[in-house]
């Protein structure tokens, strides 16, 4: 084993939700009769604070509008996130990393009430000893909690394996110290992803090999 801990994130990463995101990127944008986005144009421009990407979308970010548009939107996912799947051979990728003795915790962006939910969902709540959310819902990166959960997982940085899908994460990996995996099947295209010199891969199986090797 190259790694005895991996921090996963969580949105994009473990769960495929992509789609879902954009389809209600695009509810708002009709409801604030501005144009729809394609997936591909979400992929090479989503980000991180999520006010930054809104307005590039000319959609209203003014305080009383951005709380009225993160509220819609936290509460459509909330309705929606049974449409969802995890990616392809995660589930079984997670529980054999749990047999192997690596222990594995979550480090997401998302409300940790909302994060247990979604664990207990697809099933996952026994393979993750540690799971850190962000507790409002304004979307701005989880960079002021990352700190804290590395300090849960208490092991040598260079022990620990962060997985994540975005820029973002690549930003948080930095900001930890510690080895930084991205795989290119969430919330940013592989061509952005390429921007910050990381491992990228496109599958569970490919995590694995990286992971195992």
């Amino acid at each position: 084993m190259n790694y005895s801990h991996i921090i996963w994130d969580w949105n994009g990463t473990v769960v495929n939700d992509a789609h879902l995101c954009v389809n209600i990127v695009n509810c708002l944008l009709r409801e604030y009769s501005k144009p729809e986005i394609s997936l591909n144009f979400y992929l090479d421009n989503f980000g991180f604070p999520v006010r930054d990407f809104y307005l590039l979308l000319d959609l209203p970010i003014d305080q009383i509008n951005y709380c009225k548009i993160s509220t819609s939107f936290i509460d459509a996912y909330r309705d929606n996130y049974r449409e969802c799947r995890l990616h392809p051979g995660i589930y079984n990728l997670l529980y054999e990393f749990d047999r192997t003795g690596i222990s594995q915790s979550i480090l997401s962006a998302g409300h940790p009430n909302d994060l247990n939910l979604f664990l207990k969902y697809f099933d996952l709540s026994s393979v993750f000893k540690t799971v850190s959310g962000v507790a409002n819902f304004r979307a701005e990166g989880k960079q002021h909690i990352a700190k804290k959960h590395l300090e849960k997982i208490s092991l040598p940085k260079s022990d620990i394996l962060y997985i994540g899908d975005t820029i973002h994460d690549h930003q948080i990996s930095e900001l930890l110290g510690v080895d930084c995996l991205l795989v290119s099947h969430g919330h940013n295209s592989r061509s952005v992803l390429k921007s910050t010199h990381n491992k990228i891969v496109d599958d569970s199986f490919e995590i694995k090999d990286w992971v195992l090797d």
